[in-house]
């Protein structure tokens, strides 16, 4: 019975997701993407808190831009609708559209790539932004 009441505890804890990284770093690298995209401080953003975290960075929200930020699956959906390069920090998006998830691991930002997404968005992929970047 106490392996039982222990295990209630520690599993959500194990299966939890990890957290996302805070706005002000994923707004920092989301203005180096934009730059490595041709179009540096454009980015097409919906989620008001980003918003506010790339216009600190000194970056124009874009409706227009190819680079996209979701923070939610439908926000996901119609970027890749749209035919734009999606970055998110949400791993579950990747099936939903997401090109590119910024994720902490072991306390440092990771990048994931999703190839087909991001080959279908249409923008060129340059060997800076395809170092360190795991592909999937």
């Amino acid at each position: 019975m106490r392996h039982a009441t222990l295990l209630s505890f520690c599993l959500p804890a194990l299966c939890a997701t990890p957290p996302a990284p805070p706005v002000e770093i994923l707004a920092m690298h989301l203005k180096r993407l934009s730059a490595l995209a041709g179009l540096p401080d454009r980015i097409a953003c919906r989620d008001v808190d980003m918003a506010m975290a790339l216009k600190r960075e000194g970056i124009g929200i874009d409706p227009r831009s190819p680079v996209a930020w979701a923070a939610t699956a439908a926000q996901a959906r119609a970027f890749r609708a749209e035919g734009r390069f999606v970055v998110c920090a949400d791993p579950a998006l990747l099936p939903e559209g997401a090109a590119l998830v910024l994720r902490l691991q072991g306390g440092q930002l990771r990048m994931d790539l999703h190839r087909a997404h991001a080959v279908a968005s249409g923008l060129p992929l340059s060997d800076t932004l395809l170092k360190g970047v795991r592909l999937l």
